[in-house]
């Protein structure tokens, strides 16, 4: 019996081992030399190209690389099979595939050829160009791969990058005049082989008309009198260093009228002991006052700007605004607030609004005297359910679909079931958002229009 049981522990060792050496030898590794070429059969330019590499019939990569060299080398384990993926510029270009046994393998693998993009910047009348706008082209997961600055005639150059097949693959152009986001458009697609130019319409003017009006503090709450020291604000344009200077009036006020679009810094003279902070501003016709407050503690350095005037008012908010949905009924509601000449913010499904002719025609009249347009997100479902790149996109996509259907850009935001992050706040900032409007549960209340 004892000789039995150890005649049994034999075997299964020896089983066991067996096992071993195989699992051993089916992990040893080869060599795969990977060549990218474009259909002209010309060898491709690597910098900003990976690899996605898929074994057998898994679905999850077991390997990324971004190439150092063209062609490069990967290590696999062999008796497998792979597809590998090749990406240029974020863009899905191609794919190869190999059955990898004990010998090293060479694998070309054909791309389309790039494509060739240049921009047109120009101001909301369609016609004066922005000269000095920075351009920035990225990939939808925000990777940046090309910028530049338009000349006299609102013009980048023209680069040429990665073509587009795949449906869902697109570039971002983000616009920006200095510091400040003008506009995010998208989406981009480009032909292999084929050169397109792109025309972008910024819907701020060239020259801001409105009176623009900076009000002065000594303390939190009282303004610069005539019986203080003169003081006098100068504007600096960030853009072309250009400086326009008003004193200070006897309402402690400086004031401007025909500025150029873009961001500038306040600058206070005389300026004993530093106390009148530098403070930035956006002047792009949509703020016309800002406030500047001194500071009390000599210690502190730091900015402190109110970019409108407060008030003791109410802001009238109705959202989930979306096609075919008790339309007679939300028609009627926002009718009250134009019969009455009453400012109302409205919150606009992005992407379930506009096919309802009823609805689109009678917010599109109104919008200009009577609507403050939010977007309202898309799909009504919250934010917070968004990772902060997920958040960036969903966003953009709402902005240039009430662009296409509207004409105009949101710059306040309605969040989806008044749910928001951090994310969210910083990506409303770099989309520039001026106004968040939700719950008092879940956010501070809007400013009036």
């Amino acid at each position: 019996m004892k000789l039995n049981k150890l005649f049994t522990l034999l075997v299964l060792v020896t089983f066991v081992l067996i096992i071993s050496f195989d699992n051993v030898y089916a992990e040893e590794s080869q060599i795969i030399q990977v060549e990218i070429k474009y259909t002209n059969g010309d060898r491709a330019d690597y910098n900003g190209m990976k690899l996605i590499v898929y074994q057998d019939f898994n679905k999850s990569p077991i390997l990324e690389k971004t190439l150092e060299n063209n062609p490069d080398v990967i290590t696999l384990p062999e008796n497998h099979k792979y597809k590998i993926e090749v990406y240029a510029n974020g863009m899905y270009a191609d794919v190869g595939y190999v059955e990898l046994k004990n010998d090293p393998k060479k694998l070309e693998i054909n791309i389309p050829l790039s494509g060739g993009i240049k921009f047109e910047i120009y101001y909301q009348d369609g016609k004066t160009p922005i000269q000095g706008a920075r351009v920035v082209i990225k990939s939808s997961d925000n990777t940046e791969w090309r910028q530049g600055i338009t000349n006299d005639q609102g013009e980048t150059l023209r680069y040429w990058i990665q073509s587009t097949i795949k449906q869902d693959d697109h570039y971002i152009a983000d616009v920006f005049l200095g510091e400040l986001l003008l506009k995010s458009y998208f989406p981009i697609k480009l032909q292999s082989g084929l050169s397109q130019d792109e025309k972008i319409i910024i819907n701020i003017p060239d020259v801001v008309e409105d009176l623009i009006t900076i009000t002065l503090y000594k303390d939190a709450t009282t303004k610069i009198s005539p019986s203080d020291e003169k003081l006098k604000v100068n504007l600096i344009n960030l853009h072309n260093d250009e400086t326009i200077s008003s004193e200070v009036n006897f309402r402690g006020q400086a004031q401007f009228s025909n500025l150029k679009s873009g961001t500038y810094v306040a600058k206070i003279t005389p300026n004993h002991d530093n106390l009148w902070p530098e403070s930035n501003m956006e002047i792009i016709g949509s703020l016309n006052q800002f406030n500047i407050f001194k500071i009390q503690n000599e210690k502190s350095n730091q900015e402190i700007i109110i970019p409108i005037e407060t008030c003791n008012c109410v802001a009238f908010r109705f959202d989930d605004v979306q096609d075919y949905w008790l339309n007679d009924v939300q028609i009627q509601f926002m009718d009250v607030f134009v019969e009455k000449e009453i400012p109302l913010t409205v919150g606009i499904i992005a992407d379930s609004f506009g096919d309802d002719i009823k609805l689109f025609n009678f917010v599109n009249d109104n919008h200009e005297n009577n609507f403050e347009i939010a977007s309202h997100g898309m799909g009504n479902i919250p934010f917070t359910e968004f990772s902060k790149e997920e958040q960036d996109d969903i966003l953009k996509q709402s902005v240039q679909s009430i662009e296409d259907k509207l004409g105009i850009t949101p710059k306040i935001f309605v969040p989806p079931q008044n749910r928001f992050n951090e994310d969210t706040k910083q990506v409303l900032v770099n989309n520039g958002f001026t106004h968040i409007s939700s719950s008092l549960l879940h956010g501070d209340s809007p400013h009036s229009h």
